[in-house]
């Protein structure tokens, strides 16, 4: 368990502190965001980014915007994709109501184990993106998801274009997280944005 000093004693909206990225030295994931104040006791509403909404329960310590310690969260009650949990130090309705918008983040080590072909957007975010012969064309520089499935987001090598790409086993047959590349068929990029 990271263990951090300096806990505030009330968090404070869009602070996050970067000393812990760097005293870890460990990638962090976005995986929520305080969506508001529930109750007049201090309890706020998560809106989870996960597909899951069992990950909150499996991490043993989160990082949310405002306090410069990994923190345990306190699940009072979950529904569809919202929490409603208790944070420390706070204390409020008018506490809990700063905090809106403040991100939440996990250490990638903490998530699970992904399966074969299984990638969190995290992992492929900055892959160089190659093509069959191996020459580097672009660059992923987000990984979008409107519902209909998950969209790569490339960045081409030649000029400033930004090209959108259905992230499907056909247009990218291969992925190395290790590596940090992913290879895409060819004439997968045609259209820009």
């Amino acid at each position: 368990m990271q263990k951090f000093v300096n806990l505030p004693k009330q968090p404070t909206k869009h602070t996050f502190n970067t000393e812990v990225m760097k005293k870890n030295d460990k990638k962090l994931v976005l995986i929520g965001k305080i969506s508001g104040a529930f109750s007049t006791q201090g309890q706020v509403k998560i809106a989870c980014l996960c597909e899951s909404i069992q990950t909150f329960r499996i991490l043993n310590q989160v990082i949310i915007e405002g306090y410069s310690t990994a923190i345990k969260l306190n699940i009072l009650s979950t529904f569809k994709k919202t929490l409603i949990v208790r944070l420390p130090y706070v204390q409020t309705r008018e506490q809990a109501r700063e905090l809106t918008g403040n991100s939440i983040f996990c250490f990638r080590e903490d998530l699970p184990t992904t399966k074969e072909n299984e990638y969190y957007y995290s992992d492929l975010e900055k892959c160089k993106v190659l093509d069959t012969e191996g020459n580097v064309v672009g660059q992923v520089t987000a990984v979008l998801n409107y519902g209909a499935g998950d969209i790569l987001e490339i960045k081409k090598v030649e000029g400033l274009q930004k090209t959108l790409l259905p992230f499907t086993k056909d247009l990218v047959p291969e992925v190395d997280i290790n590596s940090k590349t992913i290879t895409l068929k060819k004439y997968a990029l045609v259209d820009t944005v």
